[in-house]
This record gives structure tokens, sequence and C-alpha cells, in this order.
């Protein structure tokens, strides 16, 4: 339960509502254990990723450990495979199924109508119906400050974000690392790439490459997987001697 009661902006109410029926579907009789209270996550990535879907990976890990679930993870990258996902684990009988991004939660609020014994949730989105919500994040609080920081340690004054996919959720974290990076220093210059993918990271390495010729000192990610290579172009600089930093998102990268 502490691992659901993140922020949730607008939309935690619903949750809140939610989650006292997250326990009631366990005694189906169509699960294999009739008292299984069973867990299933769908990522749009690699779960090895060192950040947002790594992060949902270790949420389910702890469903497991702390509250003795069931658990089942299927990688999916297309809003066909998003719907397939949810069918096939409400129809096994899981009655908890996370779309672990804001793109699910479409396939979610169909699927939704047709196993309504099986609680969906997204992370991030706004779409909310008797058994779908959406948990928010509110990384904007965090990437406010990173524009702040980013802006007033920046030696040249120009600095980078890293998309991968061009999604709601992921510019409405660029928006405020902007609007802080300018009102903290102005005439600074915030330059962002859009990829079109989360896994790609020698795409992320070349955009990241453009953007530190281009002067930025700084760069930010909001790219899953690809993230990588954003990490790997700027170690690459500071090999020669060049003041460049990253900043990690979703959870502490560090060790990337």
């Amino acid at each position: 339960l502490r691992w659901l009661a993140a922020p949730l902006g607008p939309f935690g109410l619903e949750l809140f509502v939610l989650l006292p029926l997250l326990f009631l579907p366990a005694c189906r009789g169509n699960s294999p254990d009739a008292n299984a209270f069973r867990v299933a996550l769908l990522t749009p990535g690699s779960i090895a990723d060192g950040g947002w879907n790594a992060g949902a990976w270790a949420g389910l890990e702890a469903i497991r450990d702390q509250l003795g679930a069931e658990i089942r993870h299927v990688e999916t990258r297309t809003p066909a495979e998003f719907e397939e996902g949810f069918r096939d684990f409400a129809s096994r009988g899981f009655d908890l199924v996370f779309g672990h991004g804001f793109e699910y939660q479409e396939a979610a609020a169909r699927a939704g109508a047709e196993f309504p014994e099986t609680v969906f949730v997204t992370t991030s989105g706004n779409t909310v119906r008797a058994n779908v919500a959406p948990m928010v994040f509110e990384l904007e609080q965090a990437t406010y400050l990173l524009g702040f920081a980013a802006a007033r340690m920046s030696a040249t004054g120009v600095l980078g974000l890293v998309g991968g996919r061009d999604l709601p959720s992921i510019r409405s974290t660029f928006v405020p690392f902007r609007a802080r990076a300018e009102a903290g220093r102005p005439g600074v210059r915030v330059r962002e790439v859009f990829l079109g993918t989360s896994d790609d990271w020698a795409a992320a390495r070349e955009a990241a490459q453009a953007l530190l010729e281009e002067g930025a000192d700084f760069l930010m990610h909001q790219a899953n997987d690809a993230g990588r290579g954003v990490f790997l172009a700027v170690a690459e600089r500071a090999r020669l001697g060049k003041r460049v930093f990253a900043f990690g998102t979703n959870r502490n990268q560090n060790e990337m």
C-alpha cells in the first residue's frame, strides 16, 4: 500500500477509493489458488533500463515480498500489445494489472469495461473508470529543481533535454525544467530533442553529442533505456577534460 500511495495529484481521491477494492477479487474461483492475490505489470520497455521500467519492477517485487502476491510481467511495445496484455491477465483471473505509462490508459479503459472484476492502474494519465485509475508521480517537482541547479551551475548557459517518445507525461517534466532555468538565469538557452523511441541508446548518444557540441554542459534525459546513450556521451566528453554533467531521472542512476 505504501508503494501505491505515491503523490497522486488531482487523481488521488479516485485511487484512494480504489485501494480497498484491490483485495476484494482475490477469492475468485478462476485463480489457481483461490486465496492468492495476483498482480501483473505491463512495461513499454526493458525492466533493466535502470530507471522508469526498473522502478516499476522493483515495485512489483515489493508487492510480492510484502503482500505475498503472485506476480507476472510482460514487455509490451505497441497499442495492440497493450490491450492484449491487459485482456490476457484479466482473463486469467489477475486481480490487479498495472500499465506503466501514459500510453496505456486507453487500452486499460477498454479492458476495464470488459473485465469489471479486475482493477487496472496506469502510471500517468487521467482516465478514471469504476475499475480504472491513474497514479501520477509528479516528477515535475524534481525537474523544476534540476532546471534551477543546471542554470545556476552551467558555465555556458546552454542546457539540453533528451526525450524518448513525445508523450504529454514526458513534455510535462521538461516544462518546469525550462521555466525554472529561465527564471533562475535570464538568457539561459534550453534545447529539447525527442528521439521517437525509448530504447535506442545509440540515437540518444548521438542526440546528446549534438547538444554537447552546441555548448550544453548539463543534460537531462527522459528516455528510459535510451538514457544510457546520454550518460555515455557525457562520460566520453568528460574524459576529454570537459566540465559536463548529466541528471538521472525516475530513480537513482548514479551507477550508470
